[in-house]
């Protein structure tokens, strides 16, 4: 890749194999506007599974 004339070396890594192992849990924080089906359709056009993610709206504040 490069920018502004310079070279960043990178490696493309896949996690296809391991891609449902990767997220077993979210939780949606309480000031989060996003839904439950929100999060489940972004992650099914991510290529996850989102029926084997468990997905949780908090209730508690992060303070």
């Amino acid at each position: 890749m490069s920018s502004a004339n310079n070279l960043f070396p990178y490696f493309d890594i896949s996690f296809e194999k391991i891609k449902d192992e990767l997220i077993r849990k979210v939780f949606i924080g309480p000031k989060c506007n996003i839904t439950e089906m929100d999060l489940k359709l972004f992650l099914e056009s991510e290529g996850f599974d989102s029926e084997k993610i468990e997905i949780t709206k908090s209730i508690a504040t992060y303070r």
